[in-house]
């Protein structure tokens, strides 16, 4: 498939899963829509990361996975705070919506992905090996 038709389909997994989750009964949601949100993050986060080392400079892609990962870390952290805010002041399924909103305009972002070509960067040369 390639990697950018994947971090589309994960997305657009993950965005249906998360909309799903505003309408469904908690068992319901279980059992379809929570299985959406583990294929979209199969299939979008080991893409991403392979595009993020082929639009890297050589020298700079752990500099790049590592604040990829840094943001995804934050994420982790403000997103629970964020949804635990939303769920006591707003109301319980605001969390749902809001996650709803962000990943459907993440779907609709990454078809911005499909248009532009992948500028595969070659890695740096490795020297031989001696004994």
């Amino acid at each position: 498939f390639g990697e950018k038709p994947l971090v589309f389909g994960g997305n657009l997994s993950r965005a249906f899963a998360f909309s799903a989750m505003t309408v469904l009964p908690v068992p319901l949601m279980w059992v379809l829509a929570i299985p959406f949100v583990s294929i979209g993050n199969g299939l979008w986060l080991p893409a991403l990361i392979a595009l993020l080392t082929y639009a890297a400079p050589p020298g700079r892609r752990g500099q790049a996975i590592g604040l990829q990962q840094s943001f995804a870390a934050a994420g982790s952290i403000l997103g629970p705070l964020l949804s635990g805010y939303l769920f006591v002041r707003v109301f319980p399924n605001a969390s749902m919506i809001l996650a709803s909103i962000l990943m459907t305009l993440t779907a609709l972002l990454s078809i911005a992905i499909l248009r532009y070509p992948i500028r595969r960067t070659p890695a740096a040369a490795l020297p031989a090996a001696t004994d």
